[in-house]
């Protein structure tokens, strides 16, 4: 490229930068800045009524609709569904820690029951147990929202490996779960295995 060409180019890029500087500089300070507010009487032929609500003045809340059926039957068979798959998951090395990580679905008597069955266990396994539950679908047998009591039955596949993990049994088996409505929302108040 010849000195000629250099100057050129280096040329027409100054009066670009200059340019855009320029430009710049005529934006910002031709940006309006904030409007001064004008004290019009926007207000004026309006007649305003005298009892309106004060600024923190509190809305009456709007009475809430009824509860759809279809909403509570899917939050029931979710709940469902969950509980069966931690409550038939364990191994003998786990110390109960599906039913601990469950307490917050129990109702406080299925608590009871599940911590006195903690209590009464004094095996002590000198071989790996473990068996892995994952739900099938949840069936509502029965629903009743007035009295607040649910029935769903859940059907599971679980695989059940003895000694060691390697070529588990698989099989399938119902679940079935007794829901209550308590303040805190459903809470499974008992949990039954139909036999294999």
């Amino acid at each position: 490229m010849s000195r000629r060409n250099k100057i050129i180019i280096g040329a027409i890029v100054a009066i670009v930068i200059i340019l855009v500087a320029i430009f710049l500089w005529w934006w910002f300070i031709q940006r309006p800045e904030s409007q001064a507010v004008t004290s019009v009487n926007a207000n004026q032929g309006l007649q305003i009524p005298a009892n309106l609500p004060t600024q923190n003045a509190v809305l009456p809340a709007e009475p809430a609709g009824p509860v759809k059926q279809a909403d509570v039957e899917a939050d029931l068979k979710a709940i469902a569904s969950t509980f069966a798959e931690r409550y038939g998951s364990f191994s003998n090395e786990g110390n109960f820690s599906n039913l601990e990580s469950l307490k917050d679905l129990m109702s406080p008597s299925m608590i009871t029951a599940v911590d006195a069955m903690i209590a009464a266990d004094t095996a002590t396994a000198t071989t790996y147990h473990g068996i892995t539950t994952k739900t099938i679908s949840a069936t509502i047998l029965s629903y009743d929202a007035g009295t607040g009591n649910a029935e769903i039955e859940t059907v599971t596949q679980r695989r059940e490996a003895q000694g060691s993990t390697v070529n588990p049994i698989v099989y399938y088996q119902n679940l079935k779960l007794r829901l209550v409505k308590t303040v805190a929302g459903w809470k499974v108040d008992s949990a039954n295995w139909e036999p294999k």
